[in-house]
C-alpha cells in the first residue's frame, strides 16, 4: 500500500497560490521599476529644460518664448509629481503582494510539514504491519514443528 497524503488536494491548491502569488509580486515590482524608469526620464527632461532655459535667459529670450518654456516646466513638474504618487501607490501594492505571498508560503509550509509527519507515521505503521506479519509467520512455522531431517516438507 502506498502513501496516500490526505489533504494532497489542498497542499497542491496552496502550491497554486504561492506561484500565482509569486506572478503577482514580480508584476507588480515590475510596475515599480517601470513606474521609476519614467520618473528618472522626466526628471531628466526637467534638467534639460531648466538649462535651456537658463542659456536662453543668458541670451536673450522672449516673453513669449519665456512662458512657453514655463508652462512646458510646469507641465513636466505637474507630472513627475503624478508620477510619484502612482510609484508610491506601486510601492504599497508590491508590499501587499509581498505580505499575501509570504502567507500563502507560510500555509503551503504548514501542509508540506503535516505531509512529513503523515509519510512517518505512515511508514511506522506500515514497519509495525511488517513485524506483525513476520511474527505471525514465525510462530506458524513453530507451530508446524520443525522439518524432518531431509528438508522436505511433509
Amino acid at each position: 500500500m502506498a502513501f496516500q497524503f490526505r489533504f494532497r488536494k489542498l497542499l497542491e491548491h496552496r502550491e497554486h497560490l504561492v506561484r500565482q502569488s509569486q506572478i503577482e509580486l514580480a508584476n507588480a515590482l515590475a510596475e515599480v521599476r517601470e513606474i521609476g524608469r519614467r520618473i528618472a526620464a522626466v526628471e531628466r527632461q526637467l534638467q534639460d529644460t531648466r538649462e535651456r532655459l537658463s542659456k536662453k535667459q543668458r541670451e536673450g529670450i522672449s516673453v513669449a518664448e519665456f512662458l512657453s518654456f514655463q508652462d512646458h516646466l510646469s507641465g513636466l513638474e505637474q507630472q513627475l509629481l503624478k508620477l510619484n504618487e502612482q510609484w508610491e501607490a506601486a510601492q504599497h501594492k508590491a508590499a501587499a503582494r509581498q505580505e499575501a505571498l509570504v502567507d500563502r508560503e507560510r500555509e503551503a509550509k504548514k501542509l508540506e510539514r503535516l505531509e512529513e509527519i503523515d509519510h512517518e507515521r505512515f511508514r511506522i505503521e506500515e514497519k509495525k504491519r511488517e513485524q506483525r506479519h513476520l511474527d505471525e509467520s514465525a510462530q506458524t512455522t513453530l507451530l508446524r514443528g520443525p522439518l524432518p531431517l531431509g528438508n522436505e516438507p511433509p
